[in-house]
């Protein structure tokens, strides 16, 4: 009998493990963009139509963003960091336009905005802008 309750706390721990882990994947935030004009996401570009844009926050102020088209397929994956520009209202993509390509640079949404990566090495350029966050976080403590 006691043998019988171990086995079941202990598939009870596992579940409330993985489900906390599950949980931590879960989806944060979602645009649907009506985009007008050919666009880059990470290093490909894609035509002009309907896309969505879902966040997964992974920690540290740190998001993957997947890009879907309206059929639900991924196309790509990008990562962001919080930058603290956020939107008066709507959620807002914002994007840059070098050498007529337009790049998506920036999401906002109401409480907080993200930036993008655009880097052929996202770990180097992700390390760079958090160590660049945090000496701008400590000059403002000062």
């Amino acid at each position: 009998m006691i043998k019988k309750i171990i086995q079941i706390c202990s598939i009870l721990v596992l579940l409330t493990a993985f489900s906390a882990i599950s949980a931590n994947a879960q989806i944060n935030n979602r645009i649907d963009a009506k985009i007008p004009f050919a666009f880059s996401f990470g290093e490909n570009t894609y035509p002009a139509g309907d896309y969505v844009i879902k966040m997964q926050k992974t920690g540290d102020g740190i998001v993957n963003l997947l890009l879907e088209n309206k059929e639900g397929t991924q196309l790509a994956r990008a990562l962001a960091t919080e930058n603290g520009r956020t939107s008066q209202s709507d959620p807002a993509l914002v994007f840059d336009l070098q050498s007529d390509q337009r790049s998506l640079t920036r999401l906002a949404f109401a409480d907080r905005g993200y930036s993008l990566y655009h880097s052929n090495n996202g770990r180097e350029s992700l390390s760079k802008n958090k160590a660049s966050q945090a000496k701008k976080k400590a000059a403002s403590m000062e």
